[in-house]
């Protein structure tokens, strides 16, 4: 992910996306993660691209970290749990 976020946690739009996709897609990377206000510029990436990456729209911080994190699971050495929110509030509850 590139970009910003705001004091409260809200992710940013960012500029360039076709040229990021682009280049996600030449390096072989699988997942992407984009600002959900983002969205509509996905009209303008080729359908090859946008079929060969996984597209994670988020509007929060929580969210992309819930999605980029992962914890060890003590059961099975080769598999892992996704946080949940017990593990990373909502944003709301980290401001207050």
């Amino acid at each position: 992910m590139t970009g910003e976020i705001t004091l409260k946690g809200n992710v940013l739009p960012i500029g360039g996306l076709k040229e990021k996709m682009i280049a996600a897609y030449k390096e072989k990377m699988k997942t992407i993660i984009i600002p959900k206000d983002n969205i509509p510029d996905l009209h303008d990436i080729s359908d090859t691209i946008k079929s060969a990456l996984l597209i994670l729209p988020v509007s929060n911080i929580g969210e992309v970290l819930r999605t980029v994190l992962v914890i060890p699971n003590d059961k099975k050495e080769d598999t892992v749990i996704l946080p949940s929110e017990d593990v990373i509030p909502p944003v709301a509850e980290l401001s207050s």
